[in-house]
This record gives C-alpha cells, sequence and structure tokens, in this order.
C-alpha cells in the first residue's frame, strides 16, 4: 500500500473536491480540508478533543525555530498525544472516550506528541467554530466533565465521512482517492517545500530517516513531470 506520485492531490484538485463535498456534507468537507492541511491521520482528527486546540506559537522552541526558518508562518497549532481506542466512537458507560497512543508510540505522553501547526486562516476558522461549540457542550456537561471527551468533529461519523468523499469523486468522475492521501499529500509537499527532515518528522510523526528520502523522491519526480509537460512558450 505504499503510496506514489500518483496518490499526491495537488491543491486545484483539492479545492474541487472540497467545494463538491460541502454541497454534499458540510461537517465531511471540513474534515477532509483540515487533513489535506495538516497531514493528520483519519482516527486522529477523527476523535480530536476540544483541548488540543491553542493559538499562537507552538510551544517548543526547536519546532518554532524550524518553523521560522522554513519561512512557515501559522495562527495557531494542534498538540496531538493520542487517538481515539475505537474507531467507531462509541462511548464507554461513564460517556467517556478511551483513548490510546499514536501509532509507532507505546504510550501517551508529551514526549511522543506532535505540534502541528495550522497555516491558513480558513482551517484555523474552522477549527475554531467548532471549540466553540464544543466548549457550550463542555459547559452543559453533555459527556462529563473533562474536555478530552468532546471530540471537534463530534458531528461526524465514520460512514458519513466516506461516504461522502467517494460521492464527491463520482460526481467530479476523476479517480477516487482515500483520506490517507491527505497525509501523502501534506507530507510530500512539506518535505519539497522545506527539505527539512527535523520539521517534516516533528509534524508527521514520521519515526524512519527513510520516509523523508521516500517523499522527497517522490517530489522530485512530480516537479520532473512538470518540465515534461511544458507547455510551449510564444511571445504576445
Amino acid at each position: 500500500n505504499r503510496r506514489s506520485k500518483s496518490d499526491v492531490i495537488y491543491h486545484d484538485e483539492m479545492q474541487r473536491v472540497y467545494e463538491k463535498m460541502r454541497e454534499l456534507h458540510a461537517p465531511a468537507a471540513e474534515f477532509f480540508l483540515v487533513l489535506w492541511h495538516t497531514g493528520m491521520r483519519f482516527n486522529e482528527l477523527f476523535g480530536l478533543p476540544m483541548n488540543a486546540l491553542f493559538k499562537g506559537e507552538v510551544t517548543s522552541k526547536p519546532l518554532a525555530d524550524e518553523l521560522r526558518k522554513s519561512g512557515i508562518s501559522y495562527f495557531g497549532y494542534i498538540y496531538l498525544d493520542s487517538q481515539l481506542e475505537h474507531d467507531d466512537r462509541r462511548r464507554e458507560p461513564d460517556r467517556s472516550l478511551k483513548r490510546k497512543p499514536l501509532k509507532s508510540c507505546k504510550q501517551i505522553s508529551a514526549k511522543n506528541a506532535r505540534l502541528i501547526p495550522i497555516r491558513t486562516k480558513e482551517v484555523w476558522n474552522i477549527l475554531a467554530r467548532r471549540h466553540i461549540k464544543m466548549k457550550e457542550a463542555f459547559l452543559r456537561k453533555d459527556y462529563g466533565q473533562e474536555k478530552a471527551d468532546y471530540p471537534l468533529f463530534d458531528d461526524l461519523s465514520w460512514n458519513m465521512a466516506n461516504l461522502t468523499l467517494k460521492r464527491a469523486y463520482e460526481a467530479l468522475k476523476i479517480p477516487h482517492r482515500s483520506y490517507h492521501c491527505c497525509r501523502h499529500s501534506f507530507t510530500t509537499l512539506l518535505v519539497g517545500e522545506t527539505r527539512n527532515m527535523f520539521l517534516t518528522r516533528a509534524i508527521t510523526g514520521h519515526k524512519k530517516d527513510k520516509s523523508f528520502e521516500r517523499y522527497l523522491h517522490i517530489y522530485e519526480e512530480m516537479n520532473q513531470d512538470a518540465l515534461e509537460n511544458e507547455q510551449e512558450i510564444v511571445t504576445l
């Protein structure tokens, strides 16, 4: 299941799919957009709690320095340290959500957490609006006393998310891609933009150096395709 350059969702395609998904089901469209802009895995965003969203500069100085060096500005960030135990987001008898460590991590801890910058105002506003909505639910104590039990995409089901994406691609008559292609696209484009292994691994959570090299190779292949498809230049 290793991804290649053919699985990269370019910006134009992302925008078309997003707009079509908004016509079908707005929460799924917002979910798709956030994934494309953050590189998170499906389950990571699906269970992202309200207390994982922060405004301002990331608290990790090394990461903040690397973002600055790479010319990356952002409106806030996501603190990601866990994901849901159950894919269907089912709750325990006390209405809490059981959580487990992130992929490839043995435990939930600050050491294993990722800080993910939010680079566009549109994505920040989507998450901020959802945070405000879940804060109201928290104040009502709909799901108890813990903010971690109030996911930002509480109004979206696994089935609806996947069905909406599938229908959008069918309506656009272009090859279907999965939500994981958003993560693949984000990582490929980030590697190409920054050439920064530390930054890419810190944001995406990839553990191996060879993953960075593979994404860099994919990005270089994409550039080669662009050169081969160069249009004829004429005077105006």
